[in-house]
């Protein structure tokens, strides 16, 4: 139990990491600019979305945090929801498994 312990907050300290990184490098990508003198009193101003690469760049990672954060908060609630008991937790793991594609579902299907 202690090693089940051990290896579930590595696991969330890994993806608090993840998530840290993946939303410090959204931030960069998208509040960078670059300006670039054309002819003398002619600037350009290049951003993100000026390349179609950082635009899905930018997304990938804003969908990877999300989705860290998504696991987080799950394994957070299996834990709360077993009490520290691993192996009773299965009940549990698959109905908020359940209730997730649910939401998923239902945000597809309306929107």
């Amino acid at each position: 139990m202690t090693m089940e312990l051990g290896i579930a907050k590595a696991e969330a300290c890994l993806r608090v990491t993840a998530i840290l990184f993946l939303v410090l490098t959204t931030c960069l990508v998208a509040f960078d600019s670059e300006t670039k003198v054309v002819i003398l009193p002619i600037e350009k101003k290049a951003t993100y979305k000026d390349m179609k690469a950082l635009k899905i760049s930018m997304w990938v990672t804003s969908a990877a945090a999300g989705y860290n954060m998504l696991m987080l908060f799950k394994n957070s609630l299996i834990s709360a929801c077993s009490g520290g008991n691993f192996n009773g937790s299965y009940l549990c793991m698959a109905w908020i498994y359940f209730l997730l594609d649910q939401h998923h579902l239902k945000r597809r299907c309306w929107h």
